[in-house]
């Protein structure tokens, strides 16, 4: 499969955990995942604060599935036992240069599990198999220890900090840069048995 095949609508990456190719359908999913964990979540992200109708939701999924189609992002939400827990995706896409960035979020109660580490792998594999990009690259907060654990536990390298890059109403974010490049991806897999 290269990068002008269609990318695959769900993903089994567990027993419990799929991952569901955005669509404005997994509108109200969504919004609840949001509600219910919007103090959680807006303490490091930014777009928290506009998602705050049933009618926001739509929209933003309307737009990833655009994106989608357009090749500019390939973005899903993390199903767990068919309850919408989080989203993930590889943003960013830049044809160019062929690099892209992971991002992802999950709901307080499904954190500390391993679902964001499984759901990555399955995006990396993705973007260096089926995109056949040459670089992958995850920010997050400084201040976000969990978050930041994750890359380094992909095998992903920290180029270092940037300095108040991501406003957060009145503040900015230092956030972390991590980099995993294809060379490296296909020799981790080397690796593996």
């Amino acid at each position: 499969m290269t990068h002008n095949s269609p990318m695959p609508p769900i993903i089994q990456v567990s027993e419990a955990i799929d991952l569901r190719i955005s669509a404005a359908d997994q509108a109200e999913g969504l919004f609840q995942a949001i509600e219910n964990n919007r103090a959680y979540l807006g303490e490091f992200l930014p777009w928290v604060p506009y998602m705050n109708t049933l009618s926001d939701s739509i929209t933003y999924l309307t737009q990833s599935q655009a994106n989608c189609i357009a090749a500019t992002e390939l973005s899903y939400n993390i199903y767990k036992n068919n309850i919408l827990i989080g989203r993930i995706g590889i943003h960013q896409i830049d044809r160019s240069n062929n690099n892209a960035a992971i991002g992802y979020w999950i709901c307080q109660d499904a954190q500390g599990k391993g679902v964001i580490t499984a759901c990555c792998t399955a995006l990396i594999n993705i973007g260096f198999q089926q995109l056949e990009l040459q670089r992958l690259e995850i920010l997050t907060a400084t201040h976000n220890v969990k978050s930041s654990a994750i890359p380094l536990r992909l095998g992903f390298m920290h180029e270092g900090i940037m300095r108040q890059v991501e406003r957060h109403g009145d503040h900015y974010f230092d956030l972390n840069i991590f980099s995993m490049l294809r060379k490296e991806w296909i020799e981790k897999h080397k690796q593996t048995p």
